[in-house]
Formats: C-alpha cells, structure tokens, sequence
C-alpha cells in the first residue's frame, strides 16, 4: 500500500523536507506492527502547475492507495479542488484530510458537501 501527503507550501522555495510527512512516517514507522506493508512516497508540495488537472495527475500517476491533505487556510480551497478530482478519477483512493483548517464541526452537512473524503 502507498500513502501519499500534500501539503502545498505557502513558500516552497524555502521549506526543506516537510515536517508533517516526516513526524507521520516516523510515527508510523515506531508503532505500526505492519510497517513494512507501506510505501511513504515523497510528500507533494509544490502548487505550481498550468491547471488543477496537473496537480491530479502528479497525484494519480504516483499510484497511491491513500493521500492525505494538510488544510491550512492558504491551500484549503486547492487541496479540496485536488482531492475531489483525484477521487473522481481514481474512488478506490482514501482521502484523508487535516490540519488546522477543517471546518466539520461547525458544519453539520460537511461529509455530504464533500463526500470525497473518506476520514479526517
């Protein structure tokens, strides 16, 4: 099984390694007994591309059984836009999503406005 993160960067130019996907893995790594039925791809966070399709198509060609997305309030409404598409093209992708700019709590439709995520 493949795990795939996009967190697209407010600054990709100076972030390094993202620090999100390497505490995940690390975490992962420590404490799952079936560690070793998982590939950690390369965490996505560069946004820059000619169109959304673009940035699916990074994602779908990686084959990934499960993505997560890292919401903050610069990417919610890009990450969002990806992951519905990514699901569309591909529904057997768990979708993932977190980070400090989810809002299920404060709406009580949230899974039916986006019945492309599958947990938070």
């Amino acid at each position: 099984m493949k795990i795939q993160l996009v967190n697209y960067a407010m600054a990709s130019e100076v972030l390094g390694v993202d620090y999100a996907w390497l505490s995940f893995k690390s975490y992962f790594e420590d404490n799952n007994k079936c560690k070793t039925q998982w590939e950690w791809l390369n965490p996505i966070t560069e946004s820059f591309a000619l169109c959304v399709d673009d940035l699916v198509e990074q994602i779908i060609n990686r084959q990934p059984d499960v993505v997560g997305f890292s919401l903050y309030v610069w990417n919610v409404g890009l990450s969002h836009q990806v992951a519905n598409l990514v699901k569309q093209r591909n529904p057997a992708i768990k979708i993932i999503i977190g980070g400090p700019h989810i809002t299920y709590k404060e709406d009580i439709d949230y899974f039916k406005k986006h019945s492309y995520i599958d947990a938070i």
